[in-house]
């Protein structure tokens, strides 16, 4: 008499067949890896957020940007603030308010401010920006700094960036966030 097959299909008593062994050691692998990136990402210091102020301090604005608000979130001093589970921990943010209402103008100088910071242009999102209420009421640009990602969002006069209560109707609002980037960015040529 044959003893009864389990809900898995195998019979008591059985081992393993070689392809459930190599199924289990490469999940064994793959769980070591995910380990060992965890522990590289914070040993190269992404948890500390000191180095997303530090990538907004190189970022040179003329003198019509006008900061308003700074925000850092930390692991352990903010709650909910899981890096693992939370792109916007750790992060730096700053709200400038700029004396122009015109977003491709300010579209034009953040280009300029993230190529002279030694940044990377990732994302225009011109069509944002060129077509204002139609598409958004907000025009994003991505920049890359080697592990870090800086967004900038420029708001239309009057428009209250994350319900701060620093809306003016006359001068755009631009939130500039410097977060960490799991992987760096490919290398594209000057100017984006």
């Amino acid at each position: 008499m044959t003893p009864p097959a389990t809900s898995a299909g195998w019979v008591r008593g059985s081992t393993w067949t070689r392809g459930q062994k190599r199924g289990v050691l490469i999940a064994l692998v793959m769980l070591v890896i995910a380990v060992a990136l965890a522990i590289r990402f914070w040993a190269l210091g992404i948890s500390d957020p000191s180095r997303y102020v530090a990538s907004l301090d190189r970022l040179a604005f003329s003198p019509r940007w006008h900061l308003v608000r700074s925000e850092v979130k930390a692991p352990g001093a903010d709650v909910g603030c899981l890096p693992i589970a939370n792109l916007y921990c750790p992060s730096a943010t700053r709200y400038y308010r700029v004396d122009s209402t015109n977003r491709m103008d300010i579209h034009a100088e953040v280009k300029q401010v993230v190529l002279a910071g030694g940044m990377q242009v990732e994302e225009e999102y011109l069509a944002a920006c060129f077509a204002p209420n139609i598409f958004s009421d907000t025009c994003p640009f991505l920049a890359a700094d080697g592990f870090q990602t800086v967004e900038f969002t420029i708001y239309d006069p009057g428009k209250d960036a994350d319900s701060l209560g620093i809306a003016d109707p006359l001068h755009s609002v631009v939130r500039v966030t410097a977060r960490v980037r799991l992987l760096p960015m490919a290398t594209k040529a000057p100017g984006g």
